[in-house]
């Protein structure tokens, strides 16, 4: 079954349409005919989810083996590997969010590698595919795709210029993906999703996550092959180390974080990311960003205290290419930093008394959270701030932190997590 929704624009309201064989027009889809409705997010959602419940139809049912592999009449047929075995019923079904622009090279890679992670659970899996403002066969290739763990759903769009940028792509993808009663997960056009990268969601979830963070990694040695991108690059490692230490032990006297936890990898990437549908809708969805939205989700996860979980075996192998498809990726920012003498360091970058102040609020019990990294606090650091700062951050760590940690929580524990 090959369902398309046209969009005018990103803020219009989404025309749906059906592209079926004349052949199965009667099959019980009066509601999806050819005929084209205009329709907002909530209804495109409820259409899309129509769509998939066609295995009511015996000719369906038949069609759907056919030509997608897939057993209609058993939903939960164990793939190949062992299924995830979900407990008490957290939910029942899964859904990609997955916003595409003139991707037609990287798409076939990407949905077999979702596919591969897809077989590794029970669940019905399913990609939402949204092609906006495609010029190339980006929506003809998703929809030709065949696997028999996996369901995919296209999306057209045509945004007006002024609509175009990778944050707002994102938001309405998830927005039509997220189905209640699900788990909504996203990534990007031109990334590889790991085998485990579904499964590991799911068991993040099992263990009481309501948003996961899955961790993600890029080859980029044309970046670090100059002199500029190479300083930022190390200046940020370094730098960073230390300031996620920090952030690690404000994290548990906040209760975010387990005492005596392993430090997490405090990756927040759209790239890589999964929530349950119901806390997303909950919490009012993604922020209206044009980019940085899905540290900015993380963030209003945060403030509606829900359980954030920082996922290692989650992966997902992002590009490092030059040449993005929307305003705000990230090829623009790898861009800046192979050609400014001093680059701009990652917004997430603190400042050291910006820390400091943090950590003394914290012993002080004023109850404090941690910065939204999706806007700069302050002035944005450049490298050159990150390498003169390093010293009095480690100072900040070593001398203060790390003593008042380990006299608050006990020796043990703040050695374990540290």
């Amino acid at each position: 079954m090959a369902t398309a929704v046209r969009l005018d624009s990103v803020n219009a309201t989404p025309v749906i349409t059906s592209r079926r064989r004349p052949s199965y027009r009667n099959a019980g889809m009066a509601a999806l005919s050819y005929t084209q409705a205009r329709t907002d997010v909530t209804a495109c959602r409820q259409l899309l989810d129509r769509s998939q419940r066609v295995g009511d139809c015996d000719l369906l049912r038949e069609r759907a083996v056919v030509e997608r592999g897939y057993n209609a009449t058993a939903p939960n047929v164990q793939m190949q590997g062992s299924p995830v075995d979900l407990l008490g019923g957290t939910f029942t079904r899964i859904d990609i969010a997955i916003p595409v622009r003139d991707e037609a090279a990287r798409l076939p890679r990407l949905l077999k590698a979702v596919a591969r992670a897809a077989a590794g659970v029970s669940l019905p899996v399913r990609a939402v595919i949204f092609a906006n403002d495609c010029t190339d066969a980006s929506a003809d290739i998703a929809r030709a795709f065949r696997d028999a763990a996996l369901e995919v759903v296209v999306v057209e769009a045509d945004c007006e210029t002024s609509d175009a940028s990778a944050g707002r792509a994102r938001r309405l993808a998830m927005d039509i993906a997220a189905v209640p009663g699900g788990l909504l997960m996203t990534t990007d056009a031109d990334a590889v999703p790991g085998t485990m990268w579904i499964r590991a969601a799911c068991q993040s979830v099992q263990a009481g996550a309501d948003l996961v963070c899955g961790a993600i990694s890029a080859h980029a040695p044309h970046v670090l092959a100059t002199r500029s991108g190479a300083r930022i690059t190390h200046a940020e490692r370094r730098y960073s180390a230390i300031q996620h230490r920090i952030r690690h032990a404000l994290d548990q006297l906040a209760g975010r974080q387990a005492i005596g936890a392993l430090r997490p990898h405090y990756m927040e990437s759209g790239a890589s990311m999964a929530i349950l549908a119901d806390r997303y809708l909950q919490v009012g969805g993604l922020p209206r960003m044009d980019h940085s939205e899905d540290r900015a989700l993380v963030y209003r996860a945060e403030l509606h205290d829900l359980i954030v979980h920082y996922c290692p075996t989650m992966q997902a192998r992002v590009s490092a290419r030059l040449r993005g498809r929307a305003m705000g990726g990230m090829a623009a920012c790898l861009r800046h930093r192979m050609q400014q003498d001093d680059p701009l360091a990652d917004q997430a970058m603190l400042p050291v008394d910006l820390l400091h102040d943090l950590w003394s609020d914290a012993m002080a019990g004023r109850a404090t959270r941690y910065p939204d990294r999706s806007v700069a606090q302050g002035r944005v650091l450049r490298a050159s701030d990150l390498e003169k700062g390093l010293a009095g951050l480690t100072q900040l760590y070593v001398g203060t932190v790390r003593p008042d940690l380990y006299h608050h929580v006990g020796h043990g524990a703040a050695m374990a997590a540290q």
